[in-house]
């Protein structure tokens, strides 16, 4: 009988105890341990008790750098050209964010090579299995092909992520431990399996101190990494506050993808994707500043070269000639999923957009309207952050099949915060004549300079003048104070809004007469 220890090719238990004692992993037993979980030598239980132990280590960059290189050595690798430009642009994977869709064809069509190899049911893939006849799912001459011919390819293969995958099965069915530094070798295995020698991270964030922090500590591990498997890499941390697009739901966003790849789309949205293309194209010294580099993206998009990428991408993983030409021309309703229901939801006060809250708008997509099981639910945001709405203007239309619940409105409602704003219509009022409250004034101190030997005949005299200006007062035109209400001041006075948005400011208007 073969004992564990020769079953493995090297001793287990003493394995084992180095990652529960936190000694440094060597890169000759990591890859022994990782060729015994390829050949299928190491038992599940094996396998989950590393992985306990791994999750609890306090690796260091060598550690996770020697895990990578055993994975990569392991797997199968692309086969590249040396003088290609062999490029990688990853973002975090959040609702409503397309951007490595748009990326990978927009920086073929610019003469670099964009492998995007993706692990399992990932939100990209299950974006594109929307398009009929999209296969994601390659063999590895399938995907060799593809980056000598189209210049790109997005899809994933068993032969690329073999023992990765078996882990991430196991992590998934414990469902106890994870770790930041599996991910990262995972990850970096199938980017290095590609050749990549350049690499762009997005990594967003909550804009607070604790989760900034963690954000940039997150970053720096990528880039000592990337440093270690000698890839080129820059990282830079969003905002994970503010959406990238205005579509939410699998075939809207690729309706969104489609309208970019034209030259169209928002301008947040891509003017932020061509500063971060242009980042790439400057670490390949396709260009020597960002300037540059973003003309080149404009135009891409502008031209139709982009577009023309995109679809031939399709075509070569299995769309047929006639879905993409329907792409093309925004014949969307032909091919892609649309429920039959639209509901608008207005704002229901006037201010600044502050924050789009695309976590709820997720959930109640997920537990309200279905979810993504491709019945063609989602929503189309039509305003964003920063911009100021009135009481009733539309925020987003919501794509659904049956009834939409008042509870289900009002989460969508507060999904967007809409911060008030404070109006001074009048700023001043400038007369030509003595205002009511001047002639009371000048009444008092006439009052007061009068010789106490008035008689009372006098007296009374002032007392009936005092009520015949009182009743010529009524006829004249009252000032309007700055505090009064919006409703009651005229269209043709000066209009003063103040509203807190990067920094205290006042905006003046004029009203339409």
């Amino acid at each position: 009988m073969v004992s564990e220890k020769e079953s493995m090719g090297f001793d287990f238990q003493s394995f084992m105890k180095a990652c529960s004692k936190n000694m440094a992993l060597e890169e000759k037993k990591l890859k022994a341990f990782v060729k015994s979980i390829n050949n299928g030598s190491v038992n599940d239980y094996q396998l989950c008790a590393w992985l306990c132990a791994y999750s609890n280590h306090s690796f260091t960059l060598n550690d996770t750098s020697a895990l990578t290189k055993a994975l990569v050595e392991v797997n199968q690798k692309l086969t590249v050209d040396p003088t290609w430009s062999i490029v990688n642009y990853q973002n975090t994977n959040v609702v409503g964010d397309s951007r490595n869709l748009i990326a990978v064809p927009l920086l073929a069509s610019l003469g670099l090579k964009v492998p995007s190899i993706q692990v399992g049911n990932c939100e990209a893939l299950e974006k594109l299995k929307c398009i009929p006849g999209y296969v994601p799912k390659m063999s590895i001459s399938q995907m060799n092909t593809m980056l000598a011919d189209v210049g790109c390819f997005i899809g994933y293969s068993s032969d690329l992520n073999g023992p990765e995958a078996k882990m991430q099965d196991i992590m998934k069915s414990v469902g106890t431990f994870t770790s930041h530094q599996f991910d990262l070798a995972r990850h970096f295995s199938l980017t290095a399996a590609c050749g990549t020698g350049y690499y762009l991270g997005d990594l967003k964030c909550i804009n607070t101190g604790m989760h900034l922090k963690q954000a940039n500590t997150s970053a720096k591990d990528v880039t000592n990494l990337a440093k270690k498997l000698d890839i080129k890499c820059r990282m830079q941390v969003t905002d994970a506050t503010v959406p990238y697009g205005s579509m939410i739901g699998y075939p809207f966003e690729i309706r969104e993808v489609i309208e970019v790849l034209e030259g169209e789309g928002s301008c947040e949205l891509v003017d932020t994707l061509a500063l971060q293309c242009a980042h790439l194209l400057q670490m390949c010294q396709k260009v020597e500043t960002l300037r540059e580099g973003e003309k080149m993206i404009f135009d891409a998009l502008a031209d139709g070269s982009a577009l023309t990428k995109f679809l031939d991408m399709l075509m070569a993983q299995g769309v047929s000639k006639e879905v993409a030409e329907k792409l093309r021309n925004k014949e969307f309703t032909e091919i892609l999923p649309e429920a039959t229901n639209q509901t608008k939801i207005n704002a229901r006060q006037t201010g600044i957009v502050r924050d789009i809250r695309l976590d709820v708008m997720e959930d109640v997509l997920v537990h309200a309207m279905g979810g993504y099981n491709g019945s063609g639910a989602g929503f189309h945001i039509t305003t964003e952050v920063g911009k100021r709405v009135n009481e009733g203007t539309c925020l987003m239309t919501v794509y659904h099949e049956g009834v939409l619940t008042n509870k289900t409105k009002q989460d969508l409602n507060k999904a967007i915060h809409i911060e008030r704003m404070q109006f001074q219509r009048i700023l001043r009022t400038f007369r030509n004549e003595d205002s009511e409250n001047a002639r009371k004034n000048k009444n008092k101190n006439r009052k007061k300079n009068r010789s106490k030997s008035e008689t009372a005949a006098e007296k009374e005299s002032e007392k009936e003048g005092e009520k015949e200006e009182e009743e010529e007062g009524k006829t004249e035109d009252v000032t309007v104070s700055s505090s009064v209400s919006s409703e009651s001041v005229p269209k043709d006075y000066v209009v003063v809004v103040s509203a807190e948005n990067e920094g205290d400011r006042t905006v003046s208007e004029k009203a339409e007469e």
